[in-house]
């Protein structure tokens, strides 16, 4: 199972949101917000790490599983804090983590 299928087959209250922005510079970032904070990744990364093959471990419930997926994402994907300079001064200051 690839870790975009992950995603799409678990729900969350609070799902985790991709957001393509296009920095005043022509570079392209996404914005991923998982409702408490919100940090940038390069969209080739992200994409490269959503077809990552992984193993579901069983947990007890789909909430575990969403967050369980939420992480693995978050260590292939580190934040990008040299674009978070640029993103700030054209779309203004997100909850960073």
């Amino acid at each position: 199972m690839t870790l975009q299928e992950v995603f799409d087959a678990y729900d969350t209250k609070e799902p985790v949101k991709f957001e393509l922005h296009e920095l005043s510079d022509g570079t392209e970032v996404t914005l991923v917000n998982d409702g408490q904070q919100c940090w940038l990744a390069k969209p080739e990364s992200l994409k490269s790490a959503m077809v990552t093959e992984i193993t579901v471990p069983e947990l007890d419930d789909e909430i575990e599983v969403s967050v369980w997926a939420y992480e693995v994402l978050c260590n292939k994907v580190r934040h990008q804090a040299k674009l978070e300079e640029a993103f700030e001064a054209d779309f203004g200051t997100r909850n960073w983590p």
